[in-house]
């Protein structure tokens, strides 16, 4: 599982993050979105394996405030349903 993941991440495009997330009622401004796409893109696959170290609070200064509650939760209730998978 672990490995389609990888292959996701890789082939996402910007255009992609920022359609899931207006899905899910989160509108970033460009500052925003460019760095959660090259945060997913760089960094997320090292956190694969050791996805309960992953602190997303260390990343609230990169967002407005209400935008880094809706990614917050939108974080949290992906891990809530997909985590075990990675594992």
């Amino acid at each position: 599982m672990k490995n389609i993941i990888i292959n996701y991440i890789n082939k996402i495009t910007i255009d992609d993050i920022n359609s899931y997330l207006i899905s899910n009622d989160i509108y970033l401004d460009n500052n925003e979105l460019t760095f959660t796409y090259e945060f997913i893109k760089t960094k997320f696959i090292n956190y694969l394996d050791a996805l309960d170290t992953f602190n997303i609070n260390d990343y609230q200064s990169f967002y407005q405030k209400s935008n880094f509650e809706k990614i917050k939760n939108l974080y949290e209730e992906v891990y809530q349903k997909y985590h075990y998978l990675i594992k």
